[in-house]
């Protein structure tokens, strides 16, 4: 029986909403000024809540976001729901791809009824009147019925570093909440890929030092070898590729256990003539388009 689960029955059964909700899903809105780091997701939520737009925009989510014009939350989510499995059946000429042209494929399908009401346990969305989800919000439902379709077949997960895990510029900390959750996924036999645009060719305590925190638990806590041998981190722009050893330290993984097939057979003349190719595209198109 899962968290979930034992939280709505709690509720059902006359419990206060304080024991049914976990205090994970309280924090968020309850404390409006708390100052949390971005590592754990309480915090990214919290940031989303009030940016309530990301960087990058998604026309799914608009989409859904527009039909609470006309719907209800649970009308908009009941359809969503209906529409992608649809689409998941033909993906070409769905009704969801002629509402939203730009849309891609989905791997599993979404319960996103049931995904909004566990948000509902805390944003009470569903009780607003005149006050529609914003792009954060949906985005969480969506996450949240996500985590759900994929977690049995769940075989790797990766994390972007900076800005995600930690701050921009800073390191992993050994009280970062996110260590706990991590270390539980390799003990539940999920792989774990840290990826992030840092590189340090032939200098792995570089990359240590950025997860230094992290490595430290791992050693306090005597992770078994079976349990480091699926923690990775890429690093460069995928260019290296580092694994966790039985001493709680990074080593690069040699370039030929790693590489594609296709990847064996690159010179570095031919990787030259790309870069080379690549700039000369980009300087043409700069002076044509009269940029500085």
């Amino acid at each position: 029986e899962s968290d979930a689960e034992t939280d709505v029955q709690s509720v059902d059964a006359g419990g206060s909403l304080d024991e049914a909700v976990p205090s994970i899903w309280k924090d968020l809105l309850c404390h409006q000024n708390l100052e949390l780091s971005r590592a754990s997701s309480v915090a990214d939520a919290h940031v989303l809540r009030r940016k309530g737009h990301l960087k990058e925009q998604d026309k799914l989510i608009q989409f859904i976001i527009d039909l609470h014009e006309t719907h209800t939350p649970r009308e908009v989510m009941e359809k969503v729901e209906r529409w992608i499995l649809e689409h998941r059946e033909d993906p070409k000429r769905s009704r969801l791809k002629r509402l939203v042209p730009t849309l891609g494929s989905f791997h599993t399908g979404l319960k996103l009824t049931e995904a909004l009401e566990e948000y509902d346990l805390f944003s009470h969305i569903s009780q607003r009147r005149y006050v529609p989800p914003n792009f954060a919000e949906i985005r969480h439902i969506l996450n949240i019925s996500q985590v759900h379709a994929s977690a049995e077949h769940m075989q790797l997960i990766t994390f972007d570093a900076d800005g995600t895990l930690y701050e921009d510029g800073h390191h992993f900390e050994q009280n970062n909440k996110m260590i706990k959750l991590m270390i539980d996924l390799l003990r539940s036999n999920v792989k774990i890929a840290i990826v992030t645009a840092a590189g340090y060719p032939g200098e792995p305590e570089k990359f240590e030092q950025r997860l230094q925190g992290l490595l430290d638990v791992c050693k306090a806590e005597r992770l078994p070898p079976a349990l480091c041998e699926r923690f990775f981190l890429m690093g460069g722009e995928c260019n290296y590729l580092l694994r966790l050893t039985p001493e709680y330290r990074l080593e690069f993984v040699p370039f030929e256990e790693w590489c594609l097939p296709e990847m064996k057979f690159w010179s570095e003349d031919l990787v030259t003539t790309l870069l080379d190719d690549a700039q000369s595209l980009l300087v043409t198109s700069a002076d044509r388009l009269r940029l500085p």
